[in-house]
């Protein structure tokens, strides 16, 4: 059959690009669907404690090139529901907070009021100097219960009682899913998930002895750093197991009243790094967790909140403690600072100057600088009156040698509506001329001869009458310039 010519061919639609962009706008859609708001990770401690280098191993970064941040550093990372994604669904925001209690009102930008609900701190001790760890921490979770109460000024009674209750969430069904895991250790580890009861689910919950009886609202994990530093602490203050386990159980037994987690970690050698990021994500975005408690390791503690008890740490006291049998024994009487560090600093290991304020350094040297400044005065003074002192004699030997010829050594000049009136008044001029330069001063006698002299020839030059001469014209007077 033949084809007209004049019929139109239709042709076959492409749909490989409108399939492709469906499948780019499907994809998009529902990437942002599945997105969920970012949180945040405040790392607080003192300098020196770690923190930059845990917090390039967290985010991957090279730790040999560290760039520190002042005062509130910020970095990140992003959240993705399992390892075969390529879109994250959230960020975790990463702040670090300057050493120094000082900086406290910067938590702020990091965790202020529309922030705090999805929030987790992080307080990091030095392990290298464990005698301090108890009082360092308790110094920051100072600072941080008064960052917090600053923002609960700011809410309502509704919203601090959901932060509580979330706190107390969290402790129950982690206690609940530890305790149907006892007995298994030879099965396979099973994922935990974090979830959230219900209102009425905590109206009768009742929490392990000593846990959570200081309820902030936010959770929070303690991280020992530089665990690696146990050995020499072992090699350089004969540290014995039993003053690890000590350590140990002082940190767990405030951990608990907070509600917080435990964490031993070391930088250098990798220990824990992943477990703290994994930990992180599982309190702030409910991601399964495989990683259980452990306490064997003792470079590589991990007590998850709501694992622990104050049950549970007086029975490790009563096994494993041979330092004291007081479980009640202040820390520092037990792990006291060594004998050589204390005649020198607190903590000897590499502490940093800090520059004093610019006003108190000025207000120190002021003395200093004023003698100096006098110093100076007189010095260029002494060298202006020696100048004076030579200009007058000059003129002196130049007047001596005009009386002896009878000419005048001055050159003729215009005449002038103000002549000298008398010498009286050339006088004042001079006495006022000489306060000015500091002629009325201690020393001032033998200095207001030579600024006198200055003056007075030059006054006695001026107003010198030029002798008559055979000229043709007048005399002519000289008035003072």
């Amino acid at each position: 059959m033949a084809v007209d010519s004049n019929t139109p061919v239709i042709e076959e639609e492409d749909t490989s690009n409108v399939n492709l962009w469906e499948q780019i706008l499907t994809k998009a859609s529902r990437s942002v669907a599945d997105r969920v708001e970012s949180s945040n990770a405040v790392f607080l401690g003192n300098r020196l404690t770690g923190k930059s280098t845990l917090l390039a191993k967290i985010q991957g970064l090279d730790v040999s090139n560290l760039k520190k941040g002042i005062a509130l550093d910020y970095g990140f990372v992003d959240i993705f529901a399992s390892s075969d994604d390529d879109d994250p669904i959230s960020r975790m925001n990463l702040w670090q907070l300057e050493g120094d209690k000082e900086y406290a009102d910067l938590l702020t930008f990091a965790m202020g009021k529309n922030a705090i609900s999805r929030s987790i701190v992080v307080i990091t001790l030095d392990m290298s100097q464990p005698w301090n760890a108890l009082d360092d921490l308790q110094k920051w979770l100072t600072v941080l219960e008064g960052h917090i109460k600053s923002v609960h000024q700011q809410l309502t009674p509704g919203a601090i009682d959901e932060l509580r209750s979330n706190q107390v969430s969290d402790i129950l069904v982690y206690n609940e899913m530890a305790a149907g895991e006892e007995g298994k250790a030879n099965e396979a580890k099973t994922p935990m998930r974090r979830t959230r009861k219900t209102a009425e689910e905590l109206t009768n919950a009742v929490l392990p002895e000593g846990v959570l009886t200081e309820n902030l609202g936010v959770s929070i994990v303690v991280v020992c750093t530089k665990t690696d530093q146990m050995a020499q602490l072992e090699k350089e203050y004969n540290y014995k197991e039993s003053h690890f386990e000590f350590i140990q159980q002082s940190i767990r037994r405030v951990c608990i009243q907070y509600g917080a987690a435990l964490i031993y970690s070391s930088a250098r050698k990798d220990i824990n790094c992943d477990l703290l990021l994994s930990y992180l994500r599982h309190r702030m975005y409910g991601t399964e967790i495989t990683s259980k408690p452990q306490l064997m390791e003792k470079e590589a503690i991990f007590i998850p909140a709501g694992a622990d008890s104050l049950t549970k740490i007086k029975l490790d006291f009563n096994e494993n403690q041979s330092l004291t049998k007081d479980f009640d024994a202040p820390f520092s009487s037990v792990i006291p600072i060594p004998k050589r560090l204390q005649n020198t600093d607190k903590a000897n290991l590499e502490i940093p100057s800090v520059a004093e304020d610019d006003q108190e350094f000025l207000m120190k040297h002021r003395e200093t600088l004023d003698k100096e400044d006098v110093k100076d005065r007189e010095k260029n003074k002494s060298g202006f009156l020696a100048s004076l002192q030579k200009i007058g004699g000059q003129t002196t030997e130049m007047q001596a040698t005009a009386a002896a010829t009878g000419t005048s050594q001055s050159a003729p000049v215009t005449a002038t509506s103000t002549p000298i009136t008398s010498k009286a008044t050339s006088s004042d001029r001079l006495s006022a001329a000489t306060q000015q330069l500091g002629g009325g001063e201690t020393k001032g006698e033998s200095e207001n001869a030579v600024l006198n002299n200055f003056f007075t020839s030059l006054i006695n030059r001026d107003t010198r009458k030029t002798p008559a001469t055979k000229s043709s014209g007048p005399a002519i007077s000289c008035a003072s310039p």
